[in-house]
Order: structure tokens, then sequence, then C-alpha cells
């Protein structure tokens, strides 16, 4: 028999302790749900019904008008701030699994999210220079850090005992949040290597291909820059997070054919839609002033 893992330990004795109080809870959540949570709720329900690549390109859409808001207001700041948020996001985003259309396997999602910030990083050596785009990749990784340490000393706390309803739920979202940070240190550590390593190919590249004639086109050095940066990353991280530090790692063979080829597939239709954007966001900002 194998032994239980924390996080089954620890939801074991929730649902033991809070059985009584289940549809007591139940009802108290319910009942306590506002207006604004219920219509956030039926609005989630209406995208799971619609196909996952819409769903992706509109959360593309999202996060370019905020790369540009960011940088507009914020300038090189707003960049380091985007880039920090984004890695956290992304990395809890991974553990949710969906289905594309025209992929025959099941694929982690932060994939689209987490290519913006190629884009970030390339208007960073753009704009403030080499040296502000290698500050920003050690500040992506430190406020991941922090994200990761925080939430697992938060998790450290011993939850509050007693029988009253929103103990129980209160509990049940301890529970919950071991399942999705208790992963955060394998994540993190793949997230560092491949993070770090992509995103310095990123800088070296743009910075070689600069300086050769034949790719001095902006366009182009962006181009293969990123897409260099993706399937580095991709294939670091995959590896590192799902190979040699995972309890049950994943075949290799599954990896390469699902996790990295396909996945890559995602970032490739992400990167032209990233280039696209950031065309068509120039030429609108462009036409205002």
């Amino acid at each position: 028999m194998q032994p239980m893992t924390l996080y089954e330990i620890f939801v074991g004795n929730v649902t033991v302790r809070c059985g009584k109080m289940r549809q007591r809870c139940a009802f108290v959540a319910k009942e306590g749900e506002g207006e604004v949570d219920l219509l956030l709720q039926r609005l989630l329900q209406v995208g799971t019904q619609l196909p996952p690549e819409f769903v992706s390109l509109l959360a593309l859409i999202v996060a370019l008008l905020s790369l540009k808001l960011f940088q507009s207001f914020g300038g090189l700041a707003g960049l380091n701030l985007y880039n920090g948020l984004v890695i956290c996001l992304a990395n809890i985003q991974v553990l949710q699994i969906t289905k594309y259309t025209f992929f025959k396997d099941q694929l982690p999602l932060g994939t689209v999210l987490f290519a913006t910030i190629y884009l970030s990083n390339i208007c960073i050596a753009e704009t403030y220079g080499a040296k502000a785009g290698r500050q920003s990749v050690w500040l992506g990784m430190g406020a991941y850090a922090f994200f990761a340490l925080s939430m697992l000393l938060s998790l450290a706390h011993l939850p509050a005992e007693g029988d009253a309803a929103f103990l129980c739920e209160a509990r049940q979202n301890h529970a919950a949040m071991l399942r999705i940070f208790v992963p955060s240190v394998r994540i993190f550590v793949a997230s560092l290597a491949s993070f770090g390593i992509s995103q310095f190919t990123n800088l070296f590249l743009f910075q070689f291909l600069q300086k050769d004639s034949l790719t001095k086109n902006s366009k182009l050095t962006s181009l293969a820059t990123i897409l260099a940066s993706n399937v580095v990353d991709n294939v670091v991280f995959c590896f590192v997070a799902f190979y040699f530090l995972a309890e049950v790692p994943i075949p290799p063979r599954v990896l390469w054919s699902g996790y990295v080829w396909e996945s890559l597939g995602v970032r490739a239709l992400t990167v032209g839609c990233v280039l696209g954007g950031k065309f068509l966001l120039e030429k609108i900002f462009r036409w205002r002033e």
C-alpha cells in the first residue's frame, strides 16, 4: 500500500470532520454568494461551452492589451511588473489541462500567456537596452520565488478547529490551495531553469542577429528570437517538471509528442498572433497620436 500524501491526509481529515456540516456548508456558501459571484459563474459556464481555441485567443488579446497599458503607463517598471505577474499566473495555469481541437493529446495551459513575455522582453531590449532586459529576467524569477515561498508559508499555518460552517469552508479552501501550491516547488525549479535559459537565449540571439546586416530587420529578428526561446523554454520546462523531478515521471515519448511538440505548435500560433497584435497596436496608437 502506497503512503498517503500530505494533501490526501488533509483532505481525508477535512472530510471526516466536516461530514456532518457538509450540507450546512453548501447552503451557507450558496446563500452567501452575491450577484457578482453568481454572474461570474454563469459567464464561466458559458466559456466552457466555447471552443478552447477561442478562449485562448481571447486570453491572448487581453494579455496584449494589458502589456501595452503596462508599458504606456509604467514604462520599464510597468514591463517588469507585467513579466512578474505573467510568470506567477502561467505557473498556476500549467496545472490546468485542456484539449484543443487540432491536436491529438491534451495540453497544459499557461503556454499562451507565457509566450507574451518574449514580446515584453523584446520591447525592453529595443527601448531600454540589453542590460535592462537581463535585469527584467532576474526580477521575474525573483517575483515568482517570493510568490511561491509566501504561499507555502501561508499553507504551513494550521487551520482553525471547530464545527462552524465557515470554519469547515475554510478548511476545504486550505485543502484546495494545497492541491494548487504544493507542486509549486517542482514547477518553481523547472520554471527557473527554463525561464532563465530561454530568456538569456532570447536576449543573446536578439543582440547577435542585430549585428548581422542580413537579419537586422527588427520584425525578422523578433520572430527568430521568440521562436528559438519558445523551443528552449518548452523543452527544458517539460523535462525538468514532468520527468526529472516528477514523482511519477511521464514517459519521454509522451513528453516529446504532446507536451513538447504539440505545445510548440500552440506557441508557434501564439507567436504569430503576438507579432500580429504588436503590429496592429503600433498602428492604432500611432494613428491616435
